[in-house]
């Protein structure tokens, strides 16, 4: 089946914002309304990661990517956010970026993190072109920006590299709860230990093996229920994938089945 892309802006910035990086010669320029864009019109050839936010649901497990897109102009880029799951994809252009010395960014990116998903992630992609204590600065902001988080720290301080068994208690949680399960805002602290956690290389390459199995089953459980759906497929999204790994720590071999978490020497099977 082929993929089902959706064009319905939901949480978008209202108003045009310009955030200044470090590098005075480098500017973002948000759109005051999105451009939707098509999946195929993105070449992965030249799309740079900025960062990616995985979530594991059975159910409908997402990724959504930020990063920028190549143009015919040198020094330019779209700012593109890919909202990526086995039931939908969107792509937006949410604004421009004038382009400096794009390897020495340190920037701020967090008007766009209410773009990244509305539940809280514990797949992070790592960006090649940052720095890692620049790429754990950026996750830290991030949870600190959520009003959640306590949750998934709590399931990965219980299973510390075992994202399977965390996600099946959290199944369980939910299953016998009689209303909305407690969460609240992470401390800086926190925060920061939930980051530095998920961005260890093996929690990395656990957290994606356990996410694409994820997808396959809901995948096929979705066609299962409705063989007229129209679904991304597992093959189809490790496609995309290969282009997208260009520019993330996380290498995926298809034909092997390993991954290279983090950029570590050895395949973790």
């Amino acid at each position: 089946m082929t993929m089902h892309e959706v064009s319905n802006p939901d949480s978008i910035p209202e108003t045009t914002k310009e955030i200044l990086l470090s590098n005075t010669n480098s500017i973002f320029t948000i759109h005051d309304v999105p451009v939707f864009r098509a999946l195929d019109s993105i070449s992965m050839k030249t799309f740079q990661l900025l960062m990616g936010c995985g979530t594991i649901d059975p159910v409908n497990p997402s990724l959504f990517v930020l990063g920028l897109g190549g143009t015919e102009h040198l020094y330019e880029a779209d700012m593109l956010v890919l909202e990526l799951s086995p039931l939908s994809v969107r792509v937006m252009e949410v604004g421009k970026a004038a382009l400096g010395d794009l390897p020495a960014f340190e920037m701020n990116l967090e008007p766009l993190f209410a773009l990244m998903g509305p539940a809280c992630p514990s797949l992070l992609l790592s960006p090649t072109m940052l720095p890692p204590m620049i790429v754990e600065k950026l996750y830290h902001l991030y949870f600190r920006s959520r009003n959640d988080g306590w949750r998934l720290l709590e399931g990965v301080r219980s299973y510390p590299g075992n994202p399977f068994k965390r996600v099946r208690r959290e199944l369980g949680a939910r299953y016998n709860a009689s209303g909305p399960l407690k969460d609240r805002r992470l401390e800086r602290d926190e925060a920061t230990e939930l980051a530095l956690q998920l961005l260890e290389k093996r929690a990395v390459d656990m957290e994606w093996k356990t996410f694409i199995l994820s997808w396959g089953d809901a995948a096929s459980n979705a066609l299962d229920e409705d063989p007229s759906t129209l679904v991304m497929s597992l093959e189809d999204f490790l496609s995309l994938y290969d282009g997208l790994q260009t520019t993330c720590r996380l290498k995926w071999k298809r034909h092997t089945r390993r991954s290279y978490a983090g950029g570590s020497p050895h395949p973790v099977s």
